[in-house]
Formats: structure tokens, C-alpha cells, sequence
């Protein structure tokens, strides 16, 4: 039961945050500086999520098992990330490049 309330508080914030400001703002024009500062967001999001994966297995004791893959997977990411702007495909080549560098060197 504790389980299943926790499950619908975190709907009911996630919910929330995306529903009051569009509630709120919805019929007003975005300022410039605040749009210029929404285009960072997708990257902001891809370094948040691929640096500390990378990192995660040296910091852990360096297991080569997955620190040689992880660091390959990651730097293919970044690359990928200045060269493609489909954060998607972006998240799919580093994730490609990982599954074969452990393949290769398993």
C-alpha cells in the first residue's frame, strides 16, 4: 500500500511541475534570453547523464571489465553529441559503441 502512494505522489509532482506553468504562463510569449538559454538544455541533460557513467567504474575501483567500454561508449557519445543534433541518435551510437568495444574486447 506504502508502495503504491509513494508511486502516486511521485505522478501527482511530476504531474504538477509540468501542468501549473503551463497553466500559469501558457499564453505569454518567452522572453529571447529565456530561449536562448533553453537551447542549452539537451546538452546540459546528455553531460549529466553520460559523465558520471562514464566515470562511475574508475571511481569504483577500476573494474576493466566495464571502465574500457564505459570510457570508449562515453567518448564516442560526446563526439557523436557535437555532431549530431538528434539527442536520440546520439544516445544510440554511444550505446552501440559500448555493446561492441565489450564485444570486442569483452
Amino acid at each position: 500500500m506504502t508502495l503504491t502512494l509513494l508511486i502516486i505522489g511521485m505522478a501527482l509532482c511530476a504531474f504538477a511541475t509540468r501542468w501549473v506553468p503551463l497553466v500559469l504562463f501558457g499564453d505569454r510569449e518567452l522572453p529571447d534570453v529565456v530561449k536562448s538559454a533553453l537551447n542549452y538544455v539537451p546538452g546540459a541533460v546528455l553531460a549529466a547523464l553520460v559523465f558520471p557513467a562514464v566515470l562511475t567504474p574508475m571511481w569504483d575501483g577500476g573494474d576493466s571489465e566495464w571502465a574500457v567500454p564505459t570510457l570508449v561508449g562515453g567518448v564516442a557519445t560526446l563526439v557523436a553529441g557535437r555532431f549530431v543534433k538528434h539527442f536520440l541518435v546520439v544516445t544510440v551510437i554511444g550505446v552501440v559503441v559500448f555493446f561492441l568495444v565489450k564485444r570486442l574486447f569483452g
